[in-house]
């Protein structure tokens, strides 16, 4: 089993391996026309809960580890936890 992949960027920011609840928020901000029309030969538009669970399921596991996620975590006035993952 490969080591995990978790990176420090700054406070609140990381580099590391894709998990299975990172679905939802990449199917959230991957839903997004701007990004299709980039990306459209070969990326969905729209952009499901289905499409993201697929992508992250091919990574999730795999060795060596060479698809990563950038997380992002920031707090609210409130003083919410909020995390946005984006894709490799």
């Amino acid at each position: 089993m490969s080591p995990v992949v978790d990176i420090a960027i700054s406070d609140g920011l990381s580099i590391r391996e894709w998990r299975p609840d990172d679905a939802a928020s990449l199917a959230k901000y991957a839903n997004n026309r701007k990004i299709w029309r980039n990306l459209r030969d070969r990326f969905p538009h729209p952009y499901t809960i289905d499409d993201a669970r697929g992508w992250v399921g091919a990574d999730v596991g795999k060795t060596p580890v060479v698809e990563l996620a950038s997380s992002h975590r920031a707090k609210s006035r409130d003083g919410t936890q909020t995390s946005r993952t984006t894709w490799r």
